[in-house]
């Protein structure tokens, strides 16, 4: 049997790849991709038709001892196998791509894979914390083996922007594409260029993609994409003809997720979308297992392939409660200014808990002028986070509240009885992580806004606490309406103070120096975030960083922090979603292997900023570890990079030697670090589970861990949000059931009775007015934690570290008897004279701590000044 195709000449000077295949289903013929042969009714004929064979030859044919046909051309190769090809591999097989895709695939060297597309791609928000797509295959190709082959420096980049077309892509083709050095480059447009541009501009764009692709060595595949329910529904099929018909011109080979989703019908796929374009989690998961289908990688050994939604994790475990105590500034009090009140909060609020001060509003609803006075430190970007309210709340909308927009503009909402004045400050970025004193000035005609010492707003709109003419709470960190709480705090707050005057600019400036000026992350923070520029991250590491095989089907941290500062801080300019995080972190990788790696698993990518965390896999001494460092840190300054460090976390050895020398090392360069290690130590006292909760049992991170990496990593940078998406707001960690935590209110019960107690002890003393205040208000939090229907284990275990916070303070700070130092509740000549006895006593006598009480003003020497004072206070 033989076979002429006719209308067909193949002597063009180009390379063709030719499929012949037999067997069941007949004799099949595929060139370039499109079947030229079929002949149904010839199955099971193949090589074996030939009897007594005695010559195989590759060029030629040899016939009856007799030599003919030679070929005269180049061959690359030819492969036998031995079962018959599938009119769909036959098809792929028979592209001149498709092997050379598999052997890199499959294959034992390893190379860098890129995605270059638009925001489905791209691939935050609607996938709601849950991996992309490219994420996906990421774990597949370096956290699984494949073909027998486990590659984890197999390196996967994804350049996808939101609301990219194929011009973006070509305009900025050196940073999307070339810098990378990738191997394979898979290209996912149209749907946004079925809005953009026309079909033929779309089809020219791919072709010159597809060129520049190959012209610096690497392999395109084209991707159609999802099927869409929007105003693209009628436009995108045509782009999606559109991209075939490139693939066909050009033999690329092509994975038509487009085609899939259609044949399955919106009853299937609706239900993976996230909107009407976007896909969700359970789209991305669909995209992903048919690239791994058309990539033969769908094997049954396979973790991610046999993913599914809800993710099972590794079953539940406890949460983890953050119980350790934080720093706060120093009080910064104005000399012989008394305020109305005084809150010395000193605490982080959670989105849902709050202060009630309601017992002090008496105290100020009178008020006609005076200054609001706070410090407050946040990174949330949800809107409306009230510092402090004087509210109605048997309406729906009286109030006096001043708080903190989602974009960082300071706001005042005053809409009350006599009258409204709410505005937005000009100035925005307060929620930067940083802390900033605010003082709002109310006189007799304005309200100017004060932050750290500069006036930012003024108006002549006055509102005050006095416009409201019944108001029912005073409250910290939320505001009260008819239906409830609202605008509730997601940050720290360090103190709250009302006066019933307003400050001079000396005053103001006395208390808004600078806080956080040894924060050693602003010059990443700020080169990170830079506003209309691009940039790329390396993060570098073992295990810990690469996270394969390790989280379930769940992000690793580098995956977070991407999200994070790649989606949801990327403010107006489309360039700002061209922050790039690249994760080179290779299983096993020391500091050896990085420092003989660093062109391939740094360099290559030309980084801004580079990421290492090591530590916890060294071979070598802590010595070696140390030179190593350092001369990693070196060269990623020599390529003109930032760099910071991470601690590696707990570990089954001990590592710290390793950890130590990475703070020494910090310490000496001067190189930020992220300390998880000494973190995690601290968080062990209260939590003896931690390691159960965040390690898996090879004591690798699993996915509660790297999430909490992430949370620590973008803490420490201030762009860290509790709410937010990539701080893992919605997706769902498999905690073990914190409903009704009876055992964890049996032991709030039992410190609120120790804190009455404690009042009810010290009810003759002389207690700093503030701190009893503060414990009265926790006191009546707790209480109505204890009444909760919904508690969870960490509302209580919040309202504990409240409680126990106020109960020290308010049990251990020094008390102020004023001028009564003979402390018998009235001041007379008898504290005068002791007083006098200790003239001129000062702090470096060494019974300093006993007479101390005798320096009234507290400036650290008892003199002429001190006796004035409690002559002044017999008199009165």
């Amino acid at each position: 049997m033989s076979y002429t195709v006719p209308n067909k000449t193949f002597d063009d000077n180009k390379w063709h790849t030719v499929v012949i295949s037999g067997g069941e289903l007949g004799g099949i013929l595929y060139m370039d991709g499109e079947k030229l042969v079929e002949f149904t009714n010839h199955p099971n004929k193949f090589i074996s038709l030939v009897k007594d064979l005695n010559n195989m030859n590759i060029g030629r044919i040899v016939k009856n001892n007799e030599v003919s046909s030679y070929f005269d051309g180049e061959i690359e190769y030819v492969e036998v196998y031995n079962k018959q090809f599938s009119h769909e591999y036959s098809s792929k097989y028979s592209l001149n791509d498709y092997r050379e895709i598999l052997n890199i695939i499959h294959g034992e060297e390893s190379n860098n894979i890129l995605f270059a597309g638009d925001s489905i791609t791209h691939g935050p928000l609607h996938t709601k914390g849950y991996r992309s797509y490219s994420e996906h295959f990421n774990e597949r190709i370096r956290g699984e083996a494949v073909s027998g082959n486990l590659k984890s420096d197999n390196f996967v980049i994804n350049t996808g922007v939101s609301s990219a077309d194929t011009t973006h892509v070509l305009a900025s083709y050196e940073t999307w594409v070339k810098t990378h050095n990738p191997k394979i480059v898979f290209l996912t447009f149209g749907m946004n260029d079925c809005a953009t541009i026309t079909i033929d501009e779309y089809k020219n764009n791919l072709k010159t993609l597809v060129n520049k692709i190959r012209e610096m060595g690497a392999i395109p595949i084209i991707q159609t994409i999802n099927t869409t329910n929007g105003s693209r529904e009628e436009q995108l099929p045509i782009f999606m003809e559109g991209a075939r018909a490139v693939a066909n011109e050009l033999d690329v080979f092509l994975i038509d997720h487009n085609k899939y989703w259609s044949d399955l019908g919106k009853s299937v796929t609706n239900a993976w979308l996230g909107d009407a374009i976007h896909p969700n989690e359970k789209g991305h998961l669909e995209i992903a297992k048919l690239i791994f289908r058309e990539l033969q990688l769908d094997t049954d050994d396979s973790y991610t392939q046999n993913l599914s939604y809800p993710l099972a994790g590794n079953g539940t475990a406890k949460p983890v409660l953050d119980t350790a105590r934080k720093k706060y500034p120093e009080y910064s009090n104005i000399e012989n200014k008394e305020p109305v009140v005084s809150y010395k909060v000193n605490r982080e609020f959670y989105g849902s808990d709050f202060i009630d001060r309601t017992d002090d509003m008496d105290k100020i609803k009178s008020l006609n002028t005076g200054s609001i006075v706070t410090r407050f430190n946040l990174t949330s970007s949800q809107s409306a986070q009230t510092i402090i309210s004087l509210s109605d709340s048997k309406d729906s909308s009286k109030e006096v509240a001043i708080g903190i927009n989602a974009n960082g503009t300071i706001f005042l909402n005053g809409r009350t009885d006599n009258g409204n004045s709410s505005f937005t400050t000009s100035r925005s970025g307060y929620n930067d992580g940083v802390w900033h004193t605010l003082v709002m000035n109310v006189d007799e005609s304005t309200i100017n806004i004060y932050v750290d010492g500069e006036n930012i707003h003024s108006t002549t709109n006055k509102i005050f606490f006095s416009s409201l003419n019944l108001p029912t709470h005073l409250s910290i960190g939320r505001n009260v309406h008819d239906t409830g709480g609202e605008w509730f705090f997601n940050g720290a707050i360090s103190y709250v103070e009302i006066y019933d005057n307003i400050l001079s600019r000396d005053e103001i400036n006395n208390i808004s120096s600078k806080i956080d000026s040894s924060n050693n992350f602003a010059e990443i923070r700020n080169k990170a975030l830079e506003n209309g520029v691009a940039n790329s991250w390396v993060l570098v590491g073992d295990n810990s960083t690469s996270g394969n095989g390790a989280t379930y089907g769940y992000k690793n941290y580098g995956e977070y922090f991407e999200e994070r500062i790649r989606w949801e801080l990327r403010g107006n300019p489309m360039i700002n979603r061209e922050r790039y995080v690249i994760n080179s972190g290779v299983d096993g990788a020391d500091s050896e292997s990085i420092n003989t790696n660093f062109d391939k698993w740094i360099a290559e990518f030309d980084p801004e900023i580079v990421s290492i965390m090591i530590g916890g896999s060294e071979k070598g001494t802590p010595k070696e570890f140390e030179a190593n460092l350092k001369e990693i840190i070196e060269k990623v300054r020599d390529i003109g990079a930032l760099v910071m460090l991470q601690t590696p976390v707990l570990q089954e050895n001990d590592i710290t030697e390793y950890v130590n020398v990475i703070l020494k090392v910090a310490k000496e360069f001067n190189v930020p670090v992220v300390d998880h290690y000494n973190t995690w130590i601290e968080l062990e006292k209260s939590n003896p589970h931690i390691k159960e909760t965040f390690l898996n049992e090879d004591y690798r991170l699993n996915h509660r861990g790297h999430l909490r990496v992430a949370q620590d990593m973008m803490k420490a940078l201030k762009v860290f949000d509790s709410n937010s998406i990539s701080g893992g707001a919605l997706v769902d960690m498999k905690y073990e059931e914190t409903e009704n935590p009876t055992e964890l209110k049996n032991e709030l019960l039992d410190l609120i009775n120790k804190a009455k107690k404690s009042i009810e002890d010290n009810k003759d003393n002389l207690y700093i007015e503030h701190l009893k205040s503060a414990l009265v208000a926790d006191i009546a939090a707790a209480e109505r934690e204890i009444e909760k229907t919904n508690s969870t284990i960490v509302t209580v275990s919040n309202a504990i570290n409240f409680l126990n916070e106020s109960l020290r303070s308010f049990e251990e700070d020094e008390v102020d008897y004023g001028c009564d130092v003979n402390k018998d509740g009235i001041i007379t000549i008898a504290d005068l004279a002791l007083v006098s006895k200790n003239y001129n006593k000062n702090s470096e006598d060494k019974n300093w701590n006993e007479i101390k009480i005798y320096d009234v003003n507290k400036d650290t020497i008892i003199n002429n000044i001190d006796i004035q004072e409690v002559m002044k206070k017999i008199l009165e």
